[in-house]
């Protein structure tokens, strides 16, 4: 599972590389395209001035009919709007089509464009435009500057790049619903690989239970019957030493017994009985429970927050109290303070802990102790406790050693 997921994490780094180049090279083949589109719209304007310009060395004079139906011809190219000739007094010829169209007649600017229109003004040079044959008879003086402006249209353009910018658009709406399809189906292995450790997790715990049940029921008639035989001899021998070490068998059958009790409880299913009290009564009465113990180390309780109620076995929330309130006392340092604090519907329980070698991430599994006393399963006993509540208990810190009860529910 984890090297799928490394090949997906690799096909998402390389997807969205790949894809930003698309992108990349997209925007640029648009860009050509747009100057490319522009220039050959461009180029027909002044192609049609360039026939303008040429034209009265055919017909003698600017002002001659078949100049006007010249431009006229040209006027109607789809790309061209309207033809303008004019002088700096006035205008000589204005298309018809163009007459409706408020364009600025300026002899000195011989490009400018609007979001509608591409405007080419140019100078039509009057010793090119008369006839050689009439030259000579003209004044010296008489030099008319003659102009021509063709007004281009950008309907179409606009059109291509309206199309063009769409096309873009697309490409990126796609290669952002590429990258989101990859990360959601990184996610969902995600939590299929989470979903499949959970399952794994709850057939081992199963068994696990199953195991202890047996080893505790198998386990469990023996002891008894060592335990009883053991009192039966402590109390009948007169020898001290060995009465000293029959003490430290019992202290050991003792300890045995408690082990087999936790994998018995750890093993039958729990029966959850609900109702409503207070969390710092119960939390009172279970330091009330282990005052002792903590004395013995001189260790003090330091409860703070405010109270509340929750929803839950009173027994069974007393036990994991119980279980964790032991633990803390058994690994707090001699004369240190254990703080209990109450927020939020959860109870942190903070010491400062002499076992620094614990890994948080193993602590409610089964089995786990650093210790060469108990089962290592009184957390777990907890956790499952916790869990079949709805509720939550986690490890936030090694060092203090914080541990956390959630008892915002979970559905």
């Amino acid at each position: 599972m984890k090297k799928l997921i490394t090949s997906v994490n690799i096909l998402i780094v390389i997807s969205v590389i790949l894809l930003l180049i698309l992108g990349y090279y997209e925007i640029k083949k648009y860009n050509v395209n747009v100057k490319t589109h522009k220039k050959s719209l461009v180029a027909q304007g002044e192609l049609s001035l360039k026939v303008l310009e040429g034209a009265p060395k055919y017909f003698g004079s600017i002002r001659s009919i078949s100049v006007v139906q010249l431009a006229e011809e040209l006027a109607k190219n789809e790309n061209i709007l309207g033809i303008i000739i004019f002088t700096e007094d006035e205008v000589i010829y204005k298309s018809t089509n163009i007459k409706n169209i408020d364009i600025k007649i300026d002899s000195k600017k011989s490009f400018y464009e609007t979001d509608k229109e591409i405007v080419i003004n140019r100078l039509l040079n009057p010793e090119d435009m008369i006839d050689p044959k009439l030259k000579n008879k003209l004044s010296s003086n008489f030099a008319p500057l003659y102009y021509a402006t063709v007004v281009l249209s950008k309907s179409e353009f606009n059109h291509f790049v309206s199309s063009a910018q769409k096309d873009i658009f697309i490409i990126f709406i796609s290669i952002i619903f590429v990258i989101l399809l990859l990360i959601f189906i990184r996610i969902m292995i995600k939590r299929y690989e989470i979903m499949s450790m959970e399952l794994t997790r709850s057939k081992q715990m199963e068994e696990i239970a199953n195991f202890a049940n047996i080893l505790a029921h198998e386990i469990k008639n023996p002891l008894s019957s060592i335990q009883g035989f053991s009192n039966y001899v402590y109390d009948n021998i007169k020898d001290e030493e060995l009465k000293d070490y029959m003490d430290r068998l019992l202290d050991e059958l003792d300890r045995l017994k408690l082990i087999v009790d936790d994998f018995n409880q750890f093993g039958r299913p729990i029966d959850i009985k609900r109702s409503n009290f207070s969390i710092k009564k119960l939390i009172d009465r279970c330091v009330d429970l282990v005052k002792y113990d903590a004395e013995k180390k001189n260790l003090t309780f330091e409860i703070t927050g405010e109270d509340f109620e929750i929803s839950a076995d009173q027994d069974k929330i007393l036990q994991v109290l119980l279980n964790l309130f032991i633990n803390a006392i058994r690994y707090s340092k001699q004369s240190s303070k254990i703080e209990i604090k109450l927020n939020d519907k959860m109870i942190k329980i903070i010491n400062q802990n002499d076992n620094k070698e614990i890994d948080k991430e193993k602590l409610f599994t089964p089995f786990y102790t650093t210790s060469s006393k108990g089962s290592g399963l009184g957390l777990a006993i907890c956790k499952k406790i916790m869990t079949l509540h709805g509720f939550a208990i986690f490890v936030d810190k090694i060092d203090p050693f914080v541990i956390v009860l959630d008892f915002n529910e979970r559905r």
